[in-house]
């Protein structure tokens, strides 16, 4: 019996040396243990707008494992019945593949993925007063339309960040992959074009356009535009700092050119930098490789460079770090000068009417702006000038000038001040015609039958369709081409207000170089009228005393007076 005892003392003493070993696997090991886990997709119906979703396969042994990400698209046929009205579910499929560093051998996973299926939500809306938005879900572009300002989406980054917008755009929630911003369009709304908390599907930009009118571009504008290889900042912006491209290395990271305007005077380049890095592990690197400046050189080394309050703020301490690290890579840059060449558009001349396109117009402060129709071969009536030229006109307190074929209408600052107030933002017409005396009144008419009338032109201005009669004061200098007749000179012939009534005003008229000028404070229409010559009939009191010098006097006025009326009656109206 104690023999006995001793052996199974001795048993127990080799198994509890043995149990710890074996459970420190010394000498056995576990199964390794399989998991997979997979973030939700979510996509409108019919599959419209799924981005590519992620999941993970891992295996874990004691102590250690090993992972590998997954990528899975909408269609994959991995997933046997892809959801595909609205609606949430959850599919499930299995993933069989090897894990790098977990050996050869292949492991079958099986994957839990829930889809959360939505109504397509409005595709269209205001985005401010005079703004409007559309969004084509064929080609995934975003239109923004109209004029002046963008509602503001959030006052502040810590509003933005938390949520408190006093605007939601609806294409936040749509998958947008193109924007178009078009002309007319002066200011975009901070954090407008940005991904937020609620943005579940706005993330990749691939292009986005820009015109010419925008003002400025938004702080934080632009972020996740992950797929743009380039950019370009239109011509009117003057300043590029903050964080228009957002914060470093969540948006721009495929940014590899960038075009520049030439009205650029102050730019960060860490603003620029920024806007075009790739983080290779913790350090980032500029993809940026080409500068596109549509300038000259000189104007480049003009630009005044500076530091953003808004980046110092975000890196604190280590701004002068950032700074320094992307000296050498942005002095590496490509710069590329292109000034370009000032296309001018064409005039558009139709039924008499010649419209002038804004680049057709050249408005140089202190000097006098000339807009010149008569080169065409139409024949042109009626000249159409844009809003803003008058707008642009006015506020370099410029004069204007106005050739048309039948006359040359030059409003002096007052008065082409005074045009741009009544017109507001509409387009302006100005009218300088010759006319047929049926325009006239009958008491007008009335008034001219006994005159010798050479022409009638009739002078108009228009803010879209109502009618400007009166210039604040302002002056207008008309000028008229008049060919004299042979042995007339300039004074013969004059120009006269015509009332309604009947009233005739003489105008003050000069003549030269085959121009009849006057000035006018108002327009309506106005008459050439020669000036009649009545001769004496001879007294036959007069002895004849053998002098015939009166008589061959009276003769050669009375020729005189016949050739001019001659000529006047053909070019005169029938009254």
């Amino acid at each position: 019996m104690k023999k006995l005892l001793s052996i199974m003392l001795v048993v127990a003493m080799i198994m509890a040396f043995a149990v710890p070993a074996m459970a420190n696997g010394e000498t056995e090991s576990t199964e390794p243990e399989l998991y997979a886990d997979a973030y939700d997709m979510t996509y409108y119906v019919a599959g419209y707008g799924a981005m590519p979703n992620r999941y993970q396969c891992t295996i874990k042994y004691p102590g250690e494992g090993y992972g590998e990400w997954f990528d899975i698209s909408y269609g994959d046929p991995i997933v046997e019945n892809w959801p595909t009205e609205a609606g949430t579910y959850t599919v499930t499929f299995d993933k069989i593949t090897t894990i790098e560093g977990a050996g050869d051998e292949e492991y079958t996973f099986n994957v839990s993925m829930n889809i959360i299926v939505q109504e397509l939500p409005a595709t269209s809306g205001k985005c401010g007063d005079n703004m409007t938005w559309s969004f084509d879900t064929t080609t995934d572009t975003l239109t923004i339309s109209g004029n002046g300002d963008m509602y503001t989406v959030a006052e502040s980054d810590e509003d933005f960040q938390r949520e408190n917008f006093n605007y939601e755009p609806g294409w936040w929630h749509l998958p947008v992959k193109h924007i178009v911003i078009e002309e007319g369009v002066e200011n975009l709304a901070n954090y407008a074009f940005t991904q937020s908390g609620i943005n579940k599907y706005y993330e990749i930009l691939e292009t986005i356009q820009l015109p010419a009118t925008l003002k400025a571009i938004p702080e934080l504008g632009f972020l996740l535009a992950d797929d743009m290889t380039s950019l370009t900042i239109p011509e009117g912006i003057t300043s590029l700092t903050g964080w228009p491209f957002g914060y470093p290395g969540n948006s721009f990271l495929s940014l590899t050119e960038l075009y520049l305007p030439s009205t650029l005077t102050e730019m960060d380049i860490l603003t620029i930098c920024l806007g075009g890095i790739d983080r290779v592990g913790n350090f980032p690197t500029l993809s940026l490789k080409k500068i596109h400046f549509a300038g000259t050189e000189e104007q480049w080394q003009s630009i005044q460079q500076v530091k953003s309050d808004e980046i110092e703020e975000i890196f604190g301490e280590g701004t002068a770090e950032w700074y320094s690290m992307f000296a050498e890579p942005f002095a590496q840059v490509e710069i590329i000068f292109e000034p370009k060449e000032e296309v001018k558009e064409e005039i558009i001349v139709e039924n008499g009417t010649a419209t002038v396109p804004d680049s057709s117009v050249e408005i140089t402060e202190g000097e006098d702006v000339v807009i010149d129709v008569t080169d065409t071969k139409e024949n042109i009536s009626s000249v159409v000038i844009g809003s803003e030229i008058v707008e642009k006109i006015t506020d370099a307190e410029n004069a204007i000038e106005i050739k048309l074929p039948d006359a040359t209408v030059s409003f002096d600052k007052t008065a082409i001040g005074s045009i741009g107030t009544q017109a507001g933002e509409t387009a302006v017409t100005i009218v300088a015609k010759e006319v047929e005396d049926t325009t006239l009144t009958t008491e007008q008419k009335a008034a001219l039958e006994e005159k010798e009338v050479c022409t009638i032109l009739n002078l108009e201005a228009f803010a879209g369709e109502s009618k400007i009669t009166e210039f604040g004061g302002g002056k207008v200098t008309v000028s008229v081409p008049f060919e004299l007749p042979e042995g007339k000179a300039g004074t013969d012939y004059y120009v006269a207000y015509v009332a309604d009534d009947g009233t005739i005003t003489a105008m003050p008229t000069t003549y030269a170089d085959g121009i009849l000028s006057f000035e006018t404070t108002h327009f309506s229409n106005y008459v050439v009228l020669e000036n009649k010559t009545v001769t004496p009939p001879l007294d036959p009191d007069i002895p004849e005393t053998g002098d015939n010098s009166l008589l061959v006097l009276f003769v050669v006025l009375m020729v005189a007076s016949a050739a001019g009326l001659t000529v006047c009656f053909t070019k005169r109206r029938a009254i």
